[in-house]
């Protein structure tokens, strides 16, 4: 095997792997928090979010939320329900 034709394989192989990755994706369907940081003036404009959401649900995800707040932490992530 060539150098050229491994790399064309491998290429391919992370292709595959990328196409697994995101119906595995898309059959697990978690819930998105997008934490949106350091954000210029007041924050998302209703537009903004609007959008954000409807981009979002066309790339398969179901539930999303969109924090625009203080950090938060591990565990106020895992232990609310946005």
């Amino acid at each position: 095997m060539k150098a050229g034709n491994d790399l064309d394989t491998k290429i391919e192989l992370a292709s595959q792997c990328e196409i697994v990755g995101y119906v595995l994706f898309l059959l697990a369907n978690p819930p998105l928090l997008l934490h949106i940081q350091n954000y210029p003036g007041q924050g998302l404009s209703p537009v903004e979010v609007k959008t954000l959401h409807d981009i979002l649900r066309i790339a398969g995800v179901n539930k999303v939320n969109i924090w625009s707040g203080p950090a938060l932490s591990d565990d106020e992530v895992l232990g609310s329900d946005f």
